[in-house]
């Protein structure tokens, strides 16, 4: 019988580990991200959240264990354009400012530091799924932090990547704005784009999610949780008081 090919998945990590200054970040990380999933990492500041995901991206080495990338060891992966990455911290305006156009045409850059621009229909398509193409010849450094990040994701958008990571993506974002990326994200998810979210509070995200890792520092492990994201009655018991087996109230964020 002919045997079954089986993809696989967007992101596999075993037995991670990360130092950083001779302090452990993250310890015995088992992850595996399955396509089309929406994943969210929760935690405290300092859990670990943005370490992993720069993992995941190959941008953070592990101090032990490994990272697989569409099966491929990350440091021989090569397909960087199924992937789009939203970081935290965007571009700050420089001497020569750049258009929004210039930073949804060229991409998102990869771990081997190459830009690779995308043809301007394809860019103008992108920039109009997100809301931005009216926007198009502003200096991208003159957008909320709300349009920005519309922007980065309109820059994964035309390289047609099917995996996204976003980190904080609606921290320092007004209500609108944090409005407009739960319908971009909704509809990618729609689709069965694979996404991965880093976050301290779901907030108004939280319907999307379809599973919660919630990392923190503790002895022997780094996750503390990796299930399902329950409505905000499932972590209190029936009387009212805190379910001690429940992930901390503090990692769920907004669903407390």
């Amino acid at each position: 019988m002919p045997v079954t090919q089986t993809a696989a998945p967007p992101f596999q990590v075993t037995g991670g580990e990360v130092l950083l200054g001779g302090e452990p970040v993250l310890q015995g990380v088992n992850l595996t991200v399955a396509s089309g999933e929406f994943l969210a990492l929760l935690g405290e500041n300092g859990s670990g959240k943005t370490t992993l995901l720069r993992v995941l991206l190959g941008l953070q080495p592990l101090t032990a264990g490994s990272v697989a990338v569409l099966g491929a060891p990350v440091r021989t992966f090569s397909d960087w354009g199924r992937i789009g990455y939203v970081p935290q911290h965007l571009l700050a305006s420089g001497a020569v400012p750049v258009s929004v156009r210039e930073v949804a045409g060229a991409g998102v850059i990869t771990p081997a530091g190459r830009w690779r621009r995308r043809p301007m229909a394809r860019v103008m398509e992108a920039l109009e799924r997100v809301g931005m193409a009216d926007r198009s010849a502003a200096a991208f450094h003159t957008l909320s932090g709300g349009q920005q990040r519309r922007v980065m994701i309109a820059a994964a958008l035309a390289k047609e990547a099917d995996i996204i990571l976003l980190d904080e993506p609606t921290a320092g974002v007004d209500r609108g704005s944090v409005v407009q990326l739960h319908g971009i994200l909704a509809d990618l998810s729609e689709e069965g784009d694979t996404i991965v979210l880093v976050t301290h509070e779901l907030g108004p995200l939280a319907d999307l999610v379809s599973r919660v890792v919630v990392l923190g520092r503790r002895p022997g492990g780094s996750v503390l949780y990796d299930g399902p994201a329950p409505p905000p009655e499932s972590l209190r018991d029936a009387h009212g008081h805190h379910d001690e087996t429940a992930p901390p109230r503090s990692a769920w964020g907004g669903l407390t």
